[in-house]
């Protein structure tokens, strides 16, 4: 049954990496579309505050993406029994490269570009995720 949940979680963490990559292959134009329509919703009226609030959309999602995939990668990571320290640092290693990868292929997606600043947000992502595992492993101590 351990295989079998050690397979399962590779295998999430291949999906989780798809994924990121299909959210890459839209165009900008299908990309922008889905995080204005949660600016639509607001009802703000003001273009600019719009405009800015769908960056902050934006950034907050690439934060998200890879806050959960470097998560998934530490359970993954754990259930292969990797020490702490190993799992952490393999876990920012992953989310990095997985971000540097994915800024590339979006510099080949027509109306993308590539960013440095976006992968230091993915980074970040993957930082949150390390510190809110650290939180849970030291909480479960005390439970």
């Amino acid at each position: 049954m351990k295989k079998f949940i050690k397979i399962i979680l590779v295998v999430i963490v291949v999906f989780c990496a798809i994924g990121i990559f299909s959210n890459s292959s839209e165009n900008y134009k299908e990309s922008n579309s889905k995080s204005y329509s949660i600016v639509y919703k607001l009802n703000i009226k003001n273009p600019k505050t719009e405009y800015k609030l769908n960056k902050v959309i934006r950034k907050c999602a690439h934060i998200t993406e890879y806050m959960v995939f470097t998560l998934i990668v530490l359970f993954t990571l754990k259930s292969f029994k990797v020490e702490r320290g190993y799992r952490i640092l393999i876990a920012l290693l992953v989310c990095i490269l997985l971000g540097l990868t994915d800024e590339y292929y979006q510099s080949f997606i027509p109306g993308r570009g590539s960013k440095v600043s976006d992968v230091f947000i993915d980074f970040f992502g993957g930082i949150l995720a390390c510190i809110f595992y650290t939180i849970g492993e030291h909480i479960k101590k005390f439970v």
